[in-house]
């Protein structure tokens, strides 16, 4: 078992006996997932701020109080406003079990390495925003609590009745990440793509692409219906050669052929601070990519991070009226 898969099991041993029995596999099959996607060598950097994340999840989950406020998707507590409690619960629950600080300190200098300061690792982890996103202080995570919500995600019905309170003026996306197979001359390689709703770019105030456009509303509609992608700017010049008349040529994910219609712009690295995916897919295409099956009509389907944008003038509190 790898520090990273031992250290996630360890802070699961901080819920409580009946949220373990109930959610732990879910919770693993998630950590596998996501783990997985990262590649087999992704760095410490990457895989440091990867486990800090899940860390300040589970975290959330000592709190029972949040999870009745937040089952009907409230926005959760910024990381300044809800550290002082998240410390003070964590190390009550800490004092209890007198072994795991010395195994979660071991197992954070591995991910983070033994000279990183703790405040740099906050920094540039969580206080900082990820690059090429619009005024980010007006985007929200939106994270789902309760039963049959690991992680926070949320399903595809949900996500529609979200967008359907929201306050005039805001914006609401969703984002799924998936790990795909790259066929090009010479074999295929992994990528990662996020696969999202048409409103995603503008969701966070991406720039203009470098090349063609980001996707349209009607590309949130028809299951299998708009085999289409935009390129990382990463990707479009590592694999391609920063081809200029790439726009209308296909690329062959998971032996099927996106049609490219345009190329992310540099310093957007998605809303991840540390994880850059590869390329960016319409939602609708999910079906295709994992053997047929379709999680859209399935309320119990929970698969989506969702984000939203504060109306301009408007506050997080107004969005958080209306979710509930």
């Amino acid at each position: 078992m790898s520090p990273g898969r031992r250290y996630y099991r360890w802070l699961l041993g901080l819920l409580t006996e009946s949220y373990r029995a109930r959610r732990k596999g879910d919770l693993l099959e998630v950590y596998d997932d996501m783990r997985a996607d990262l590649g087999s060598r992704p760095g410490l950097w990457r895989l440091a701020v990867f486990h800090f994340h899940l860390t300040r999840d589970l975290l959330f989950r000592l709190r029972p109080e949040r999870t009745r406020a937040l089952r009907n998707g409230q926005r959760l507590p910024s990381f300044r406003e809800s550290l002082p409690t998240d410390l003070r619960l964590s190390l009550r629950s800490l004092m209890k079990r007198p072994l795991f600080p010395i195994v979660a300190t071991v197992s954070l200098c591995i991910g983070v390495g033994a000279s990183t300061a703790v405040y740099t690792f906050l920094d540039a982890a969580v206080l900082r925003a990820p690059p090429g996103i619009g005024e980010p202080s007006q985007v929200l995570e939106i994270k789902r609590t309760g039963t049959g919500h690991p992680l926070g995600f949320t399903s595809y019905p949900d996500f529609l009745d979200l967008k359907e309170t929201l306050p005039d003026g805001s914006q609401l996306a969703a984002m799924h990440l998936q790990s795909l197979s790259l066929t090009q001359e010479g074999g295929g390689v992994r990528v990662s793509a996020f696969m999202v709703s048409s409103d995603y770019f503008q969701t966070l105030r991406v720039g203009p692409p470098v090349l063609g456009r980001y996707f349209v509303p009607e590309e949130d509609s028809g299951i299998d219906a708009h085999f289409v992608a935009v390129l990382g700017h990463r990707l479009w010049q590592d694999r391609f050669g920063a081809d200029s008349v790439i726009v209308g040529k296909t690329v062959e994910l998971n032996r099927q052929l996106f049609t490219v219609v345009g190329i992310a712009p540099s310093e957007f690295r998605g809303h991840i601070l540390a994880y850059q995916p590869d390329l960016f897919l319409p939602l609708v295409q999910f079906p295709s990519l994992n053997r047929g099956r379709n999680p859209f009509e399935d309320r119990g389907a929970n698969w989506l991070t969702v984000l939203a944008r504060v109306a301009p003038g408007g506050k997080a509190e107004q969005v958080d009226a209306a979710l509930n």
